[in-house]
């Protein structure tokens, strides 16, 4: 594992964000994201996250393809930051990550580990004023359980692999 070399069970195998879950952020800023994405398809539960939201254009770059959806059923993950249901200054981004095919060669290697080559998911989006701190997270089922609740548990329910925060500052 890359990001977590130091779990233990079963967290050595969860998957995760990398390098970090907790973002601080520069007020009232244009903010470009860039995210490889290494994972293949797990697919939505539910279709509202197939959509690009609340991105500059409200698209994203896909391997330098402007798309403002893709298929459910290719998504691997999203990357979706939210407000607090009485936030005074509400956020909300959402972009699906593309699943990388299943039979994608792993001819990247990181620290030892084997990966295909990612998908370059690239967008933008607008912060707020500072003294505001977002929860993001990912809304594909991508934990370890196939039981209730279906993959929301283990990595999707724990801060530091498919979830995190972003607090908007004065830098």
């Amino acid at each position: 594992m890359v990001c977590h070399a130091d779990a233990g069970e079963p967290q050595i195998n969860w998957v995760t964000y990398c390098p970090s879950t907790t973002f601080e952020l520069p007020a009232n800023s244009l903010i470009t994201v860039v995210i490889k994405q290494y994972d293949g398809a797990s697919g939505l539960y539910n279709d509202f996250f197939q959509k690009v939201q609340g991105t500059v254009g409200g698209v994203a770059m896909y391997n330098n393809k402007p798309m403002s959806q893709i298929n459910a059923d290719d998504a691997a993950h999203t990357f979706t930051i939210q407000s607090q249901p009485d936030e005074t200054n509400p956020i909300f981004v959402s972009v699906p990550l593309l699943g990388v095919a299943d039979n994608a060669p792993s001819n990247v290697t990181i620290n030892g580990n084997a990966y295909p080559t990612p998908n370059i998911i690239k967008f933008q989006f607008h912060t707020g004023p500072a003294g505001h701190v977002y929860v993001w997270h990912c809304y594909v089922p991508c934990g370890n359980d196939r039981e209730s609740p279906y993959g929301f548990s283990g990595p999707m329910a724990t801060t530091g692999f498919m979830a995190g925060t972003m607090t908007v500052t004065n830098y």
